[in-house]
């Protein structure tokens, strides 16, 4: 539907509001016909109140078996400790999952298993939601990171000849 500018070069109002009077009439007629023809036990499934922490908690961690970076439920929760750490489930449901598959995960590497990933964990993971075995291999990791850093920074740099002065 094109519009036509009035002499002015303006919309004209009371066809806008006339267009947006009946277009609100429409819409509302649809939603009284949906709820009113739906089948009666399904309407109360049509929609239900979830804050995002509960919905993180009921589907995407018990539920859902696929991820940004593959399919199954490890997957689909690695993906969740990727939100920000208020979204996470409880620390013990967290803890409690980390416990059981983190030998393994260090064994078979999935995917989601990345260095990003291990140093969010490190970093952003509530204390109590990381496994005490875990926090030690975390803690050791870190260590041994910064001493590599460490010996890097404090190698003197070889000249043209190979000497470290350079001549």
């Amino acid at each position: 539907v094109a519009l036509r500018l009035d002499t002015a070069g303006a919309l004209p109002g009371a066809m806008l509001w006339a267009l947006l009077a009946g277009g609100t009439a429409v819409l509302l007629t649809g939603m009284v016909l949906m709820g009113g023809l739906m089948v009666p036990e399904y309407r109360k499934s049509f929609y239900e109140h979830r804050p995002f922490k509960r919905y993180v908690d009921e589907w995407m961690w018990q539920e859902r078996t696929f991820g940004n970076k593959g399919e199954g439920q490890d997957y689909s929760r690695a993906d969740v400790l990727g939100y920000a750490v208020w979204a996470w489930p409880a620390e013990e449901k967290v803890r409690s999952w980390l416990a059981v598959k983190w030998a393994s995960w260090e064994r078979e590497q999935p995917k989601f298993f990345t260095e990003k990933w291990i140093k969010r964990i490190r970093r952003e993971a509530p204390p109590d939601a990381v496994p005490p075995a875990v926090r030690a291999k975390l803690d050791e990791a870190e260590r041994r990171g910064r001493a590599e850093k460490k010996g890097r920074a404090q190698k003197p740099t070889c000249g043209a000849q190979g000497s470290p002065s350079g001549e």
